[in-house]
């Protein structure tokens, strides 16, 4: 998959079609790099690894997951919207395993969500120097019975999707050690039957 974006983007001449492939690229590349770090680390990021990070327009990177994954969500005939200015917001992250945190939730987002549902996405600066991004779904919601369980690595709170897609159970898990790493904070609110918000603080420096 690598290959034939790397390949096809050669013969692309309109900006729109090589961002498009590039990201094609890109996320073969994120998912060859969770594999790995799957197989290195015993289903879990690595503490002891040393995480580069760089500037990166966070703004952009959240725009980018919402573009790759719109298709996945219009096969349930779903929306996702981006609320925020066009400002760009730049902070000191590794990029690919925050853009992995952001797939992981805005594809939780559509699995558990209805056909036709809406998914909502913000990000905006706070009043504690903080970065906040709300990733909203107004689908089935989780169960209280069931929320202390669902960043555990190996929680037995696996849901079919509501198109019947198969649970792994290891994506939260991974996404909150990878924000905490960030020196940040993942949690949700949610409501049985109402939907879910999944909320990430960062810090911008």
């Amino acid at each position: 998959m690598i290959g034939l974006a790397r390949s096809a983007a050669e013969g692309v001449e309109g900006e729109e079609g090589k961002h498009l492939l590039k990201l094609l690229e890109d996320t073969g590349t994120q998912s060859l790099n969770m594999i790995n770090d799957l197989l290195h680390s015993g289903l879990a990021d690595d503490e002891k690894d040393v995480m580069s990070k760089g500037l990166v327009d966070i703004k952009q990177l959240l725009r980018d997951s919402v573009v790759l994954l719109q298709f996945k969500a219009s096969e349930k005939k779903q929306q996702i919207t981006l609320e925020g200015s066009a400002d760009p917001i730049i902070i000191h992250i590794n990029k690919e395993k925050i853009w992995r945190v952001f797939n992981n939730l805005i594809v939780n987002a559509i699995k558990f969500s209805y056909e036709g549902g809406l998914i909502f996405l913000s990000i905006k600066k706070t009043a504690n120097d903080k970065i906040l991004i709300a990733i909203a779904d107004n689908g089935m919601g989780i169960p209280d019975k069931d929320k202390k369980l669902v960043f555990d690595m190996f929680t037995q709170v696996k849901r079919v999707g509501t198109a019947g897609e198969q649970p792994f159970g290891l994506g939260l898990s991974i996404s909150k050690r990878i924000i905490e790493n960030h020196n940040g904070k993942l949690w949700f609110e949610s409501s049985a039957g109402f939907g879910t918000t999944f909320y990430i603080e960062l810090p911008q420096r």
